[in-house]
C-alpha cells in the first residue's frame, strides 16, 4: 500500500462513539431488587460495626445468598474495580497460603477462610467508596440510597465491563465480516464466526488467520482482522504489524499460483497514535478494508473465484484505483436495490454467465 492507503484510511476511521456494539457497553441493567437490598444491609452494617464485627456480619450475608445471583461482582463494580481484581488481589494476599483463590468472585463462599478474606477486602473497598455516606449523621432512608447505587452503577458500568469490550471488539470485526460474506452466500471459514463470540481462528501454512475464503485447503483470500480505539502500541511496535509481515513471508513464499489475497481489515482511531504501525500494516497487506469499506472483500471474493460483484458506491471515484484493479468482476449499480448493505456501499454477487456451481466453502 502506498500513501494512498494511508489517505484513504484516515477518510474512513470507525466511528465507535456511534457505534450499536461499542454502545451496548455503556447501559448497565438496572440493579435488581435483591442487589438494592443486599447493598442496603452490607452499608448498614458498615456504618453500624467497625472492623472484624462488619466484615463477619458481610460475610455471613454473603454466604447465604445464591452464588448464581451473588451480589458480589456488582460491589466490585460499584467500587470501581475489574471482575477480577478482587481474584488477582486475593491471590498475591494469600501467595505464601495453601488457599486456592477460585476463577470466579462469586465462588468465594466455598472457602470460609477465603470469604472472611474477601469480605475483609469487600468491606474496605466499599468502606472507601461509600465514606461520605457512611460518615453521614442521620439515618439514610432506602430509597435515598437505592438512588445513589444506581447513580453509581450507570457510572462504573463502562469501566466494569471495559475488559470485555476490549476481548471482543476484534471478535466483532470478524462477526461482521463473516455475517456480510454469510449473507452473499461466499464459502468461508470458521463458519462459527458469524456468532459474535470468541471462537477459534483458521491455519495456512502454519500461519493463524481470522477468516479465509473460501475454504483452509485452497484458500482465495486470508484475512487478519483488528478494530483499535485505543493506541496500538508503544514506541512504533505493533503486534498487528509483526503479525501481517510475518503472514506475508509464509505466503511469498508460495508458488504464485496458488498464493491466496492478503488482506487486513484494519480500522479505529487507535491507528492515528502509531502511523508507524498503520503503515507497517498496510505495507504487508495486498489489499484492506475498513467497516465503511467491507463492500471490497466481496469484489475481492469475486474477483478470485470467477463471479461477478454487483456494486452500488455512494463515491465510486474516491476508490478509483482498487476499482481499476479490479474491473474485471466488478458490474457498477445505480442503485442498492437488491444489494446487500456493506459499509458505505451496497454490494451482490452472481456467477458469471456460462459458470458452474460457486466453489464450495
Amino acid at each position: 500500500m502506498d500513501e494512498d492507503g494511508e489517505a484513504e484510511f484516515d477518510a474512513h476511521v470507525w466511528d465507535h462513539a456511534g457505534d450499536a456494539f461499542m454502545q451496548s457497553f455503556q447501559a448497565p441493567p438496572a440493579l435488581a431488587a435483591g442487589e438494592k437490598a443486599a447493598l442496603t444491609a452490607i452499608l448498614r452494617i458498615l456504618r453500624s460495626h467497625d472492623g472484624q464485627a462488619a466484615c463477619d456480619r458481610i460475610c455471613r450475608l454473603l454466604a447465604a445468598q445464591d452464588p448464581k445471583n451473588s451480589v458480589t461482582p456488582r460491589i466490585l463494580q460499584l467500587v470501581g474495580s475489574t471482575r477480577n481484581r478482587i481474584l488477582t488481589d486475593l491471590r498475591a494476599t494469600l501467595s505464601d497460603t495453601d488457599i486456592r483463590v477460585p476463577s470466579r468472585p462469586q465462588d468465594l463462599h466455598r472457602s470460609g477462610d477465603l470469604l472472611r478474606r474477601g469480605e475483609q477486602y469487600v468491606a474496605a473497598e466499599l468502606r472507601r467508596v461509600f465514606a461520605p455516606v457512611l460518615d453521614k449523621d442521620g439515618e439514610i432512608d432506602d430509597g435515598t440510597l437505592h438512588v445513589i447505587f444506581e447513580t453509581l452503577n450507570r457510572a462504573t458500568w463502562p469501566g466494569f465491563k471495559r475488559q470485555e469490550r476490549a476481548k471482543l471488539m476484534g471478535h466483532y470485526a470478524e462477526f461482521r465480516i463473516a455475517s456480510l460474506l454469510d449473507d452473499l452466500g461466499i464459502g468461508f471459514e470458521p463458519a462459527a464466526k458469524t456468532q459474535n463470540r470468541p471462537s477459534p481462528d483458521v491455519a495456512f501454512e502454519g500461519v493463524s488467520y481470522d477468516l479465509v475464503v473460501p475454504n483452509s485447503k485452497e484458500p482465495e483470500i486470508c484475512i487478519k482482522a483488528t478494530a483499535h480505539t485505543s493506541n496500538i502500541g508503544q514506541y512504533g511496535e505493533s503486534k498487528d504489524a509483526l503479525e501481517m509481515k510475518y503472514a506475508k513471508s509464509s505466503l511469498d513464499a508460495l508458488d504464485p499460483a496458488r498464493r491466496p489475497i492478503l488482506v487486513s481489515f484494519i480500522d479505529g482511531v487507535g491507528l492515528y497514535s502509531n502511523r508507524r504501525g498503520l503503515r507497517a500494516v498496510l505495507g504487508a497487506a495486498d489489499e484492506f478494508f475498513q467497516f465503511a469499506s467491507m463492500w471490497k472483500l466481496p469484489v475481492l471474493a469475486a474477483h478470485r473465484l470467477g463471479m461477478e460483484a454487483r456494486l452500488w458506491l455512494p463515491d465510486a471515484e474516491a476508490h478509483a484505483p482498487f476499482l481499476e484493479r479490479y474491473s474485471g468482476a466488478v458490474s457498477m449499480q445505480d442503485s442498492a436495490a437488491g444489494l446487500a448493505e456493506a459499509g458505505e456501499g451496497a454490494v451482490g454477487v452472481a456467477l458469471r454467465a456460462g459458470r458452474g456451481a460457486a466453489p464450495a466453502a
